[in-house]
Parts: C-alpha cells; sequence; structure tokens
C-alpha cells in the first residue's frame, strides 16, 4: 500500500468499501489500521472532520480519539448492514 501515516482516504460511500468478500474486507482493514489512514466518506457526515487539519478539536488528542472512535464505528456499522444487503 503507497500511503503514509494520517492519509486520508476519500470514499463516496462506505459500501464501496464492503464489495470485496468477507476475508477481503478483513485485509482491507488491517491494512487502514496498520497505515493509519483517515477515511472521509461522504455518507458519515463526522468522517469530514478529518478534512480539516484547523479544526480546534483536532488539536485536542482526547478530543481527536473519541471522534476517531466514533468514526470508525459508524463505519464498522455501516460496512456491515451494507453487507448484509
Amino acid at each position: 500500500m503507497d500511503s503514509h501515516r494520517n492519509d486520508i482516504l476519500l470514499v463516496e460511500q462506505i459500501d464501496r468499501l464492503t464489495r470485496f468478500s468477507n476475508n477481503d474486507r478483513i485485509t482491507l482493514k488491517k491494512q487502514i489500521e496498520q497505515h493509519e489512514l483517515r477515511i472521509v466518506s461522504l455518507d458519515v457526515p463526522t468522517s469530514w472532520q478529518a478534512l480539516s487539519d484547523r479544526d480546534p478539536s483536532q488539536s485536542d488528542p482526547i478530543t481527536r480519539t473519541v471522534i476517531t472512535a466514533i468514526n470508525n464505528m459508524l463505519i464498522d456499522l455501516m460496512s456491515a448492514m451494507s453487507h448484509k444487503d
């Protein structure tokens, strides 16, 4: 994977990341986590904060950690829901 820590993976919709077999989705998720990529998706508005480095909440490590956890949970939930459809 040609990426750097904190690079942004921009997707139109989360379901674009779930059109793989279960094993491929697990591999992709591990690679995203390993490279510490930030996912930004049009259908996950809370993920848009990753685009704003000037956002004051991004300078606070606790807020950044909470937002990251919420985004990851939403992305996992939406991935699971779209994969079931």
